[in-house]
């Protein structure tokens, strides 16, 4: 497989998986409501990343599709000089 398209390819996935983290953290609920009001429940720390998991996705995810296009052999002959 060639170098810049392999690196792409794994551009792209990284950008994948920070989106979907991104999602998972905006759309988990933590409002710590409990149906018991007596019930005193712990503190959960979870991080706070902010939006950076989202935006590093995107911009991984567009430079990944921009590697993965422009990628090509280097032993591949230009293409006004490819064989027909």
């Amino acid at each position: 497989m060639q170098f810049g398209r392999l690196h792409g390819i794994a551009l792209i996935v990284l950008g994948l998986i920070l989106i979907g983290l991104q999602l998972q953290f905006a759309l988990s609920s933590n409002s710590g409501v409990s149906t018991e009001p007596t019930a005193v429940s712990a503190p959960t720390h979870m991080p706070h990343f902010g939006p950076w998991a989202g935006i590093l996705g995107g911009t991984s995810l567009i430079v990944g599709i921009i590697v993965f296009k422009t990628g090509r052999r280097r032993d591949e002959p230009e293409a006004n000089h490819a064989v027909r």
